[in-house]
C-alpha cells in the first residue's frame, strides 16, 4: 500500500523540494521561494524504478485498474513507460499482447496511419 511518509521522505532526500532565502524567478516569471525539481530523480533509472512503485502502490491504494500509464511528451514521458512496464509485470495476466506501450505525440503527425496521428503506441489496455 501507498505509503506518504516514504514518498515525503524521498521528496527530501533527493532534493525535489528546495527552499532557498531569496526568492527565484518561475519559468511564469513569478518568484518563489521554493522549487519542485523531479530532473535529477528522474535522470536515474533505480530511482525512476522507485518512483513508478509509489506511483503504482498510489494507484492500489485508490483501488484503481488503469488499463495504461501514458508517457506525456515534455513531462513524464520515461515515467509512463516505467510505470507501465512495472504495472504489466506485476498482472497475472502479463503476457505478449496483454499490456501496451503508449507516449502522446506534441503535435499530430500529419502522415500516416490515423491511428497513429495523437498517440505512439496502443492506448488500448
Amino acid at each position: 500500500m501507498f505509503n506518504q511518509d516514504a514518498f515525503q521522505a524521498f521528496i527530501i532526500k533527493h532534493g525535489i523540494l528546495g527552499f532557498y532565502d531569496t526568492p527565484i524567478t518561475l519559468k511564469s516569471g513569478k518568484q518563489s521561494y521554493y522549487y519542485v525539481n523531479w530532473r535529477k530523480a528522474t535522470a536515474d533509472v533505480a530511482l525512476m524504478q522507485q518512483i513508478a512503485d509509489f506511483v503504482i502502490s498510489f494507484v492500489q491504494s485508490k483501488h484503481l485498474t488503469p488499463d495504461v500509464f501514458v508517457g506525456v511528451p515534455e513531462g513524464a514521458t520515461t515515467l509512463g513507460l516505467i510505470t507501465q512496464l512495472a504495472w504489466a509485470k506485476q498482472s497475472k495476466q502479463y503476457k505478449e499482447g496483454s499490456h501496451h506501450f503508449a507516449m502522446l505525440r506534441t503535435t499530430p503527425k500529419a502522415h500516416g496511419h490515423p491511428m497513429d496521428k495523437n498517440v505512439i503506441g496502443s492506448l488500448e489496455g
